[in-house]
């Protein structure tokens, strides 16, 4: 539950909180920032989708380690959250 709020807490969905995290990052890039979700819990991954998609952001998800290499592979991501302790690989 801890780290469920403290997710939200720097996802800005606490109350009056709206600012784009990382948003003075895509002038220099020139283009939508690419972030890879990798998490085993479905809730956790659609509410990151959810967020960072709302913010501009490119999104991919993965449910696990296996698939989130494949995923980077491919998407080529230029920031990856993941969860610590997954199954397969972690």
């Amino acid at each position: 539950m801890y780290a469920m709020e403290s997710i939200r807490r720097s996802l800005g969905l606490e109350a009056g909180r709206e600012e784009e995290p990382l948003g003075e990052m895509k002038p220099m890039l020139g283009r939508k920032l690419k972030i890879l979700v990798v998490d085993d819990e479905d809730a956790m991954r659609e509410v990151l989708q959810m967020r960072l998609e709302q913010w501009g952001y490119q999104v991919r998800l993965a449910e696990d380690g296996t698939e989130g290499e494949k995923v980077a592979s491919s998407f080529q991501p230029d920031i990856v959250i993941s969860d610590v302790i997954m199954p397969r690989i972690s």
